[in-house]
Protein backbone atom coordinates (compact mmCIF):
# COMPACT_ATOMS: atom_id res chain seq x y z
CA UNK A 1 0.00 0.00 0.00
CA UNK A 2 1.67 2.92 -1.37
CA UNK A 3 1.73 5.96 1.68
CA UNK A 4 -1.09 8.66 1.05
CA UNK A 5 0.06 11.82 2.60
CA UNK A 6 -2.74 14.37 4.12
CA UNK A 7 -4.41 15.96 1.42
CA UNK A 8 -3.68 13.44 -0.93
CA UNK A 9 -6.85 11.97 -3.44
CA UNK A 10 -7.00 8.39 -2.11
CA UNK A 11 -6.08 9.65 1.86
CA UNK A 12 -9.09 9.19 3.65
CA UNK A 13 -9.17 5.34 2.67
CA UNK A 14 -5.75 4.97 3.36
CA UNK A 15 -5.80 6.13 6.74
CA UNK A 16 -9.12 4.06 7.65
CA UNK A 17 -7.27 0.95 6.40
CA UNK A 18 -3.68 2.12 8.63
CA UNK A 19 -6.31 2.29 11.46
CA UNK A 20 -7.78 -0.97 11.50
CA UNK A 21 -5.11 -2.71 10.73
CA UNK A 22 -3.63 -1.10 13.80
CA UNK A 23 -6.87 -1.74 15.71
CA UNK A 24 -7.27 -5.70 14.21
CA UNK A 25 -3.15 -6.27 15.80
CA UNK A 26 -4.04 -5.05 19.25
CA UNK A 27 -7.36 -6.77 19.41
CA UNK A 28 -5.38 -9.76 18.72
CA UNK A 29 -2.57 -9.06 21.08
CA UNK A 30 -4.88 -8.70 24.03
CA UNK A 31 -6.65 -11.34 23.19
CA UNK A 32 -3.48 -13.76 22.46
CA UNK A 33 -2.18 -12.38 25.86
CA UNK A 34 -5.25 -13.33 27.59
CA UNK A 35 -6.06 -16.78 25.79
CA UNK A 36 -2.10 -17.71 26.97
CA UNK A 37 -2.94 -16.75 30.72
CA UNK A 38 -6.19 -18.95 30.39
CA UNK A 39 -4.68 -21.62 29.13
CA UNK A 40 -1.32 -21.34 31.02
CA UNK A 41 -2.74 -20.79 34.34
CA UNK A 42 -6.14 -21.42 34.27
CA UNK A 43 -7.16 -17.76 35.18
CA UNK A 44 -6.38 -14.13 34.45
CA UNK A 45 -5.21 -13.02 38.07
CA UNK A 46 -1.38 -13.14 36.97
CA UNK A 47 0.67 -10.11 36.38
CA UNK A 48 0.79 -10.63 32.62
CA UNK A 49 -2.88 -9.79 32.09
CA UNK A 50 -1.42 -6.21 32.73
CA UNK A 51 0.46 -6.05 29.33
CA UNK A 52 -3.23 -6.62 28.02
CA UNK A 53 -5.25 -4.14 30.56
CA UNK A 54 -2.62 -1.64 28.95
CA UNK A 55 -2.92 -2.38 25.34
CA UNK A 56 -6.77 -1.68 25.49
CA UNK A 57 -6.08 1.96 25.66
CA UNK A 58 -4.19 2.37 22.19
CA UNK A 59 -6.55 -0.13 20.79
CA UNK A 60 -9.83 1.80 21.74
CA UNK A 61 -8.15 5.15 20.80
CA UNK A 62 -7.57 4.02 17.08
CA UNK A 63 -10.88 2.10 16.60
CA UNK A 64 -12.40 5.73 17.65
CA UNK A 65 -10.41 7.07 14.87
CA UNK A 66 -11.19 4.59 12.59
CA UNK A 67 -15.32 4.53 13.55
CA UNK A 68 -15.39 8.50 13.33
CA UNK A 69 -13.73 7.90 9.92
CA UNK A 70 -15.60 4.53 8.06
CA UNK A 71 -18.48 6.68 6.75
CA UNK A 72 -16.24 8.60 4.67
CA UNK A 73 -15.15 7.71 1.19
CA UNK A 74 -12.80 8.71 -1.49
CA UNK A 75 -14.28 10.32 -4.47
CA UNK A 76 -15.01 7.81 -7.24
CA UNK A 77 -12.15 7.77 -9.46
CA UNK A 78 -13.84 9.11 -12.51
CA UNK A 79 -15.20 12.04 -11.02
CA UNK A 80 -11.54 12.59 -9.82
CA UNK A 81 -10.30 12.30 -13.34
CA UNK A 82 -12.68 15.50 -14.05
CA UNK A 83 -11.58 17.52 -11.35
CA UNK A 84 -7.78 16.62 -11.57
CA UNK A 85 -5.88 18.73 -13.75
CA UNK A 86 -8.76 21.60 -13.71
CA UNK A 87 -6.14 23.74 -11.94
CA UNK A 88 -2.38 23.37 -10.57
CA UNK A 89 -2.33 20.41 -8.41
CA UNK A 90 -0.82 21.88 -5.76
CA UNK A 91 -3.43 23.99 -5.65
CA UNK A 92 -5.87 21.53 -4.46
CA UNK A 93 -6.43 19.10 -1.87
CA UNK A 94 -8.05 16.08 -1.34
CA UNK A 95 -10.34 13.60 1.31
CA UNK A 96 -10.83 16.52 3.91
CA UNK A 97 -12.61 15.26 6.97
CA UNK A 98 -12.40 18.95 9.06
CA UNK A 99 -12.51 18.30 12.65
CA UNK A 100 -14.15 21.44 15.26
CA UNK A 101 -15.27 20.97 18.28
CA UNK A 102 -18.88 21.10 16.56
CA UNK A 103 -18.56 17.99 14.92
CA UNK A 104 -16.84 16.60 11.23
CA UNK A 105 -17.59 17.81 8.33
CA UNK A 106 -16.12 15.59 5.17
CA UNK A 107 -14.72 17.62 1.34
CA UNK A 108 -14.02 15.77 -1.17
CA UNK A 109 -11.88 18.51 -3.17
CA UNK A 110 -11.11 21.81 -2.15
CA UNK A 111 -8.90 24.08 -4.20
CA UNK A 112 -7.63 27.24 -2.39
CA UNK A 113 -6.83 29.75 -5.34
CA UNK A 114 -6.78 33.72 -4.96
CA UNK A 115 -8.18 34.45 -1.76
CA UNK A 116 -10.90 31.87 -1.97
CA UNK A 117 -11.52 28.78 -0.82
CA UNK A 118 -13.97 26.36 -3.68
CA UNK A 119 -14.96 23.02 -1.59
CA UNK A 120 -16.97 20.08 -3.52
CA UNK A 121 -18.96 17.83 -1.56
CA UNK A 122 -20.53 14.73 -3.61
CA UNK A 123 -22.97 13.04 -0.67
CA UNK A 124 -26.31 14.23 -1.93
CA UNK A 125 -27.85 14.85 1.46
CA UNK A 126 -25.46 17.38 1.18
CA UNK A 127 -27.30 19.39 -0.19
CA UNK A 128 -29.97 20.40 1.87
CA UNK A 129 -26.80 21.79 4.45
CA UNK A 130 -24.86 23.10 2.08
CA UNK A 131 -25.04 27.00 3.99
CA UNK A 132 -23.97 24.71 7.24
CA UNK A 133 -21.22 23.24 5.42
CA UNK A 134 -19.68 26.80 3.98
CA UNK A 135 -20.40 28.07 7.63
CA UNK A 136 -18.34 24.73 8.96
CA UNK A 137 -15.27 25.27 7.10
CA UNK A 138 -15.65 29.64 7.40
CA UNK A 139 -15.42 28.66 10.59
CA UNK A 140 -12.37 26.59 10.61
CA UNK A 141 -10.46 29.35 9.22
CA UNK A 142 -11.66 32.31 10.96
CA UNK A 143 -8.99 32.20 13.24
CA UNK A 144 -6.17 32.38 10.02
CA UNK A 145 -4.43 36.04 9.94
CA UNK A 146 -6.32 36.01 6.10
CA UNK A 147 -9.83 36.17 5.16
CA UNK A 148 -10.97 33.77 2.92
CA UNK A 149 -14.08 33.04 1.44
CA UNK A 150 -15.89 29.66 1.08
CA UNK A 151 -18.03 28.66 -2.04
CA UNK A 152 -19.43 25.07 -1.74
CA UNK A 153 -20.26 22.67 -4.42
CA UNK A 154 -21.80 19.92 -4.74
CA UNK A 155 -22.12 19.19 -8.68
CA UNK A 156 -18.97 17.84 -10.49
CA UNK A 157 -19.05 19.68 -13.26
CA UNK A 158 -19.67 23.29 -12.18
CA UNK A 159 -16.81 22.77 -9.57
CA UNK A 160 -14.21 21.86 -11.93
CA UNK A 161 -15.89 24.36 -14.29
CA UNK A 162 -15.05 27.36 -11.90
CA UNK A 163 -11.42 25.74 -10.42
CA UNK A 164 -10.54 25.90 -13.97
CA UNK A 165 -11.80 29.40 -14.73
CA UNK A 166 -9.93 30.91 -11.76
CA UNK A 167 -7.43 33.00 -12.85
CA UNK A 168 -3.38 32.48 -12.19
CA UNK A 169 -2.44 34.01 -8.51
CA UNK A 170 0.54 36.58 -8.24
CA UNK A 171 3.83 35.31 -6.21
CA UNK A 172 2.66 36.97 -3.03
CA UNK A 173 -0.99 35.36 -3.62
CA UNK A 174 0.55 31.90 -3.77
CA UNK A 175 2.42 32.24 -0.15
CA UNK A 176 -0.58 32.84 0.92
CA UNK A 177 -3.02 30.53 -0.64
CA UNK A 178 0.03 27.72 0.11
CA UNK A 179 -0.17 29.26 4.14
CA UNK A 180 -4.47 28.70 3.87
CA UNK A 181 -4.31 25.34 2.87
CA UNK A 182 -1.32 23.96 5.08
CA UNK A 183 -4.02 25.32 7.64
CA UNK A 184 -7.25 23.63 6.23
CA UNK A 185 -4.80 20.66 6.89
CA UNK A 186 -4.03 21.32 10.27
CA UNK A 187 -8.18 20.92 11.02
CA UNK A 188 -8.06 17.30 9.20
CA UNK A 189 -7.75 14.10 10.48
Amino acid sequence: MKKKEKGQYGYINYYKKGKLLVTLILAIMIASIILSMLLAFGDTGRIGIIFAILLVLPFAKFLIAYIMCAKFQTMPQDVYDVVHGQTDETDMIYDLVITQSEGMHYYDAVCVRNGSVYALVLDKHFKEEKKEYETFMQQALANSKYKYIVHLYTDTDAFAKKIHSIGEPNDKTKLIDQYMREQILTFCV
